[in-house]
């Protein structure tokens, strides 16, 4: 017996060719299909502002305590970054309208009942599932502009930037609009119940529009194919974040590049130490909201010419040089003189750069991550990086800062007010607030710089390891392209058999139908023409499926089986 032959030479060739010139299939949702998961990413700005304002309402008009308050918040957050996960695993693998639709439903469905309650109970309960639901929005967006993109165009870090962007916008109008409105009677109902039921129909409205909008016929899911493949590719998430140091690394840089924003609530309480009026520094904090959208929007175009530029770099040397203006710019600001009960025209200009340098989030690291991580976890890696980097910050964060104000620069909290302060407490206080902030931005921008100095011994390397995993992807989502295109065009009626039953019983009750040729096409069942010279003593049992093949197709036939 001959052993099993081994491919030719050619036929080896023939593949690997095969293997190099495969193309990435590139996701096309049109027009409308853009704007709306724009329009959610400028929603989920104006929805994250909500919960900070709502915080005050709730102590005033249901009596909800600090401890209250802080949980209602933690909830949120957490059951948000925690779900991602599992909105992720769901992206990579089932169809992003449906999934982001599924999470805007929930969502919207959740806010209309918060609207309608008091309890704290059901009200901490309806956080979470709305916290749950609102999970959805980060990784299906990594997972929709990765898809949109082309490796060989590099046009990611505008996309990303544009929806930061609107972010930012969408916070700056929350705050503006809702700021007011929250407090006042609208329609016999309190403000921020209002809002609620608002939101809650706008998530539900462009919920129902992805669904049918923002479809692609392009291929660009891995399914599932059993519980075993299901673990195996959470285990592979986790391994595309931990065994990549780029994908570790993006980790801590998204971390610290949100040190600005946490930072912000203590610039506040610094310049009210100051004596700048309120209306000075809600000035204050739109200016770092314009400049975030702003410099963000401009900032990802300059960063994606940078990245064409240089290619192999690009993306950390834009990095590196957005946290070295921001380094300066916070150097400057608390270093010169400090503001005497007002703000000058250039501590708006320090204002708006500094918002401006938050371009990295989208700008830097959600591009490095999309080239670091293969297309087949997209979105659930990315989830895995948010949910490790947003947990950290919000655990963290407060508490190293009240170590570094209070511990090591002496800040005493008082439930005095800061006019009613003595002139020494005051003082002090000032002083600690300026240092401590200072220090929180610059020490996070040195950190940042560090990192992406450490990326650049690792990022090209990474990028190359996953080019075959994603060549072998994208192969495999071909091929599915390609049937899926074939079944499109078929009628059911001219599918026909590709295997005779094995089965003798089964294969006795085969029928073949013949398709009459003429003016007027009748399906009907007949008996296979016997060649000329043959009678029945002649005929022979065709005993393999190839004999079956060879014998129908003289008579030039179509044909199938009846079940």
């Amino acid at each position: 017996m001959s052993g099993p032959q081994a491919p030719s030479p050619a036929s080896a060739t023939g593949e690997l060719q095969q293997a190099e010139t495969a193309k990435k299939i590139k996701a096309e949702y049109g027009t409308f299909g853009q704007v709306l998961y724009h329009l959610v990413s400028f929603t989920e700005g104006y929805e994250q502002q909500v919960l900070y304002l709502c915080m005050r309402l709730f102590e005033s008009t249901m009596g909800f305590t600090k401890q209250q308050q802080t949980m209602l918040m933690t909830v949120s957050i957490m059951s948000r970054l925690c779900f991602s996960l599992v909105w992720g695993l769901l992206a990579d693998a089932f169809e992003t309208n449906l999934v982001m639709s599924a999470g805007l439903l929930f969502m919207g469905i959740a806010s209309i009942l918060l609207s309608s309650t008091s309890r704290f109970s059901s009200i901490l309960f309806l956080r979470f599932l709305h916290g749950a639901a609102f999970g959805c929005i980060y990784p299906v967006q990594q997972k929709i502009i990765s898809d949109e993109d082309d490796d060989q165009e590099g046009g990611s870090s505008s996309a990303f930037t544009r929806i930061h962007a609107l972010n930012c916008i969408g916070r700056m109008l929350c705050a503006a609009i809702t700021t007011e409105a929250a407090q006042n009677i609208l329609l016999g109902f309190i403000g921020w119940r209002v809002s609620y039921i608002v939101l809650g129909y706008v998530w539900i409205s462009v919920g129902i529009a992805i669904v049918f909008a923002m479809h692609t016929d392009k291929v660009v899911t891995t399914p599932y194919q059993s519980t075993t493949d299901f673990i195996n590719r959470i285990s592979g998430a986790f391994k595309a974040v931990f065994r990549s140091w780029s994908s570790f690394l993006c980790i801590f840089t998204m971390l610290i590049s949100e040190a600005p924003m946490c930072t912000l609530p203590y610039m506040i309480t610094y310049l009210e130490y100051l004596g700048v009026s309120d209306m000075k520094v809600g000035i204050a904090i739109v200016v770092t909201t314009i400049g975030g959208a702003a410099g963000t929007a401009a900032g990802g175009i300059v960063i994606e010419n940078i990245t064409k530029t240089h290619k192999e770099y690009g993306e950390l040397i834009a990095g590196i040089v957005v946290m070295g203006v921001r380094l300066i710019v916070c150097v400057l600001f608390f270093v010169s003189p400090a503001p005497d009960g007002r703000l000058m025209w250039y501590h708006y200009i320090e204002f708006a750069v500094l918002g401006a340098t938050l371009v990295t989030v989208g700008g830097v690291d959600r591009p490095i991550m999309r080239k670091v991580i293969e297309d087949k976890y997209q979105a659930s890696a990315s989830a895995i990086i948010q949910c490790i980097s947003g947990i950290s910050i919000s655990v963290s964060f407060v508490e190293i800062f009240a170590y570094v104000s209070e511990k090591l620069h002496g800040y005493a909290p008082s439930t005095q007010a800061i006019d009613d302060m003595d002139a020494a407490l005051k003082d002090n206080n000032t002083e600690a607030l300026r240092k401590s902030t200072m220090y929180m931005i610059v020490i996070g921008s040195l950190l940042n710089i560090a990192c992406y100095g450490a990326l650049f011994a690792t990022y090209k390397k990474d990028k190359e390891t996953i080019v075959p995993d994603n060549k072998k992807e994208w192969e495999d989502r071909n091929k599915r392209q390609e049937i899926r295109d074939e079944m499109k065009k078929k009628k059911p009626e001219e599918v026909a058999i590709l295997e005779v039953p094995a089965d003798p019983e089964t294969r006795s009750r085969v029928e073949v139908e013949v398709k009459a040729q003429g003016d007027d096409e009748v399906n009907m069942l007949t008996e296979l023409p016997r060649p000329e010279g043959r009678s029945d003593d002649d005929d022979e049992v065709l005993s393999s499926d190839e004999a079956v093949r060879n014998y129908l197709s003289t008579t030039g036939r179509s044909w199938e089986r009846r079940g």
